[in-house]
């Protein structure tokens, strides 16, 4: 502080003869200027002194950090009332303040339905615990389980007599057993009507929601309960497809009134607003042809542009966002319905006949045969102009070597299978008469898998001319994808496919780049370069990470070819297991038909049983049983064989 004081004064001109002169004179008398000096040192000491007492004086009035309630409610105790009031400038709990839903208007009755579908009663009642289900038109864009955990925690307790029979089982053998599961809702259905019953109303009347499914019954809690729910724990869980789920909890918090204001956010004031189960008794209920009308409007008018909807405005909630329109480019066009007009029961249009086509060299036309009738797509003629494939096993080989039946599977090296027994897979297998599940652990190279028909590397520079660069951004399958798609488009006769002085000519005319997409199929795209970067970091001693390994990890083969050949229209890889190109075909067939482009590349490439990918995903289907361990071709090949299975 002394030093910059002194340099302070020192910048100021008028001052700096004076404070010349005094240290001059300092100078002269060396014991008054050691003086000065500590003089300064003092002062320094004594504010720093005062500095800290006062900010220790002041710790107690510092905001709470933000933690979890719990944690919260412990410091609090702790603190004194006095630090409490201070506190309060900060947030005590962040949290959900306000909720809304939105259904659709128009439901139908699952018993109706029943009815109508000709199966038994109950099928979707109880079969699928939905009494009535909401659609939309084409403007509308384990708990007994638990319980059986908590026996055998306390099998002793009265509550679990219908349990004790399976006390001791194998955990295995309680997957599947029916009985169990029956005799455990039994167990917990006084529970559950105390603890799920309550949140499961708007499911029950709305039909599945999905990824909405968990927040739309803690919005239906919230609207039933009410005040009840202050100061209890709400615990949410939600799963996908029984192999992803989450859970998690929450405290429900009472906001304090003061004498200036009432709280903005309460419960109270939630369920108000939601109105949940009078908005749901509100709905239009429709008959089974109408909703089978409903899903036939949605049918015709998916992908098609220049259209504008038919159904009816007045049969939507007031406030509800609506389509208008979608113009030629596919852009599309929202309006919101009056928050006073009224929902008011409006037929639904006839099923539509219409003439049209959404290929962009042909018209789009309609011939309406009701009042007000929806367009629909004639089925535009969708040919396969060009083929190409990489077989398997043999260097060379190609679509014409499978034709003539030429066997591209071989044995597995023996280093393989041992690779595969270190994996300790266990089968689980299934009896089908007792319905007990067994474990098969594999042991031996006996019990693994003994053929496969792995892919030959594809040489894109080589073969096909192609950028080194480029090519390097890639990883096994993209490389077999792009190789085929590139000869797919020579036999169509779309490309040259010359190779001349190491350089290809793929480009397609710039007449064709525009209307032109690209379809990629693939199951374990990116997973062989993954595994094999992974284990050349613990396998090499002088590993250095590729720079180029995150453009073979982002699955860009299908932005790949496009590059490579100049199209420029629809670009889209996609994932569908062992239907992945069947998938991407029917997708394409969908593209052409709704205009958005005139061809589609659909290529599609997996390199599974190479010798990075065979320990592991040859493992994963020798675990569920789905892998031969055939020894010999002609006993495991079968899935086109004429003999019985």
């Amino acid at each position: 502080m002394l030093v910059l004081t002194i340099l302070l004064v020192v910048s100021s001109e008028g001052l700096r003869g004076v404070l010349q002169d005094t240290f001059a004179y300092l100078a002269s008398y060396p014991s008054l200027f050691l003086l000065f000096l500590l003089f300064g040192f003092g002062v320094a000491v004594a504010s720093s002194y005062i500095h800290f007492h006062l900010a220790k004086r002041g710790n107690a009035s510092s905001t709470t950090p933000l933690t979890c309630y719990d944690c919260e409610q412990q410091h609090k105790t702790k603190s004194s009332p006095k630090s409490n009031k201070k506190a309060k400038r900060q947030a005590d709990n962040v949290g959900i303040l306000a909720m809304e839903v939105y259904f659709p208007a128009n439901y139908i009755d699952q018993s109706d339905l029943e009815q109508y579908d000709g199966v038994g009663a109950g099928k979707y009642t109880k079969g699928l615990g939905q009494d009535k289900m909401s659609f939309t038109g084409d403007r509308e864009d384990g708990f007994s389980r638990i319980v059986f955990n908590d026996f055998l925690r306390n099998p002793t307790l009265p509550q679990y007599d219908k349990l004790k029979k399976w006390h001791g089982a194998a955990l295995e053998d309680t997957y599947y057993d029916r009985d169990l599961e029956a005799a455990s809702r039994e167990v917990s259905l006084a529970l559950w009507n105390k603890m799920v019953e309550p949140s499961c109303f708007a499911s029950r009347h709305i039909g599945n929601c999905y990824t909405a499914s968990v927040y739309i019954n803690l919005a239906c809690l919230v609207d039933s309960a009410r005040a009840t729910l202050h100061g209890k724990r709400l615990m949410l869980f939600s799963y996908g497809s029984g192999a992803v789920g989450s859970i998690f909890s929450f405290r429900c918090v009472r906001p304090e009134t003061t004498d200036v204001a009432v709280p903005a956010f309460t419960v109270e004031r939630m369920s108000d607003c939601l109105n949940l189960a009078s908005r749901l008794n509100s709905r239009l209920k429709r008959t089974p042809e109408e909703f089978n009308g409903h899903l036939d409007l949605r049918q015709a008018s998916h992908g098609l542009k220049s259209y504008t909807p038919v159904q009816s405005v007045d049969s939507l909630f007031p406030g509800t966002y609506y389509l208008v329109g979608v113009d030629d480019k596919h852009r599309r066009k929202y309006a919101r319905k009056p928050l006073n007009a009224p929902l008011t029961y409006v037929a639904l249009p006839s099923a539509a006949v219409a003439t049209a086509t959404t290929v962009a060299t042909h018209p789009i036309t309609a011939v309406a045969t009701s009042p007000v009738a929806a367009i629909k797509p004639a089925l535009v003629e969708v040919l396969v102009t060009g083929v190409a494939a990489g077989a398997p096993g043999i260097v060379g080989a190609d679509l014409t070597s499978l034709l003539e039946g030429v066997n591209c599977i071989q044995r597995i090296p023996d280093a393989a299978k041992h690779a595969m027994v270190a994996k300790r897979v266990v089968q689980l297998k299934k009896d089908g008469a007792s319905g007990a599940i067994r474990r098969l652990p594999v042991t031996t190279i006996n019990q693994t898998i003994q053929l496969a028909a792995p892919m030959a590397v594809v040489d894109l520079v080589k073969d096909f001319g192609l950028p080194k660069s480029l090519v390097e951004g890639m990883d096994d399958a993209s490389a077999c994808a792009v190789a085929a798609g590139l000869r797919a488009l020579q036999q169509a006769g779309l490309v040259a496919g010359t190779v001349e002085n190491g350089w290809g000519n793929w480009r397609l005319p710039d007449a064709m780049a525009a209307s032109t997409g690209v379809l990629f199929a693939a199951s374990f795209p990116a997973l062989d370069a993954c595994v094999k970067e992974v284990s050349r970091s613990f396998t090499d001693p002088a590993y250095e990470f590729d720079r180029k390994l995150l453009f073979r990890l982002l699955v860009l083969a299908n932005s790949q070819l496009a590059q490579i050949v100049g199209a420029k229209g629809p670009n889209a890889h996609v994932n569908a297991t062992c239907a992945g190109t069947t998938v991407a075909l029917t997708m394409a067939q969908d593209w052409i038909r709704s205009g958005k482009c005139q061809r589609v590349v659909v290529i599609s490439g997996d390199v599974a049983s190479n010798d990075t990918l065979l320990p592991w995903i040859g493992s994963g289907f020798r675990s569920l049983g789905a892998a031969s361990i055939a020894a010999n071709v002609a006993d495991a090949a079968l899935p086109f064989d004429t003999r019985p299975w």
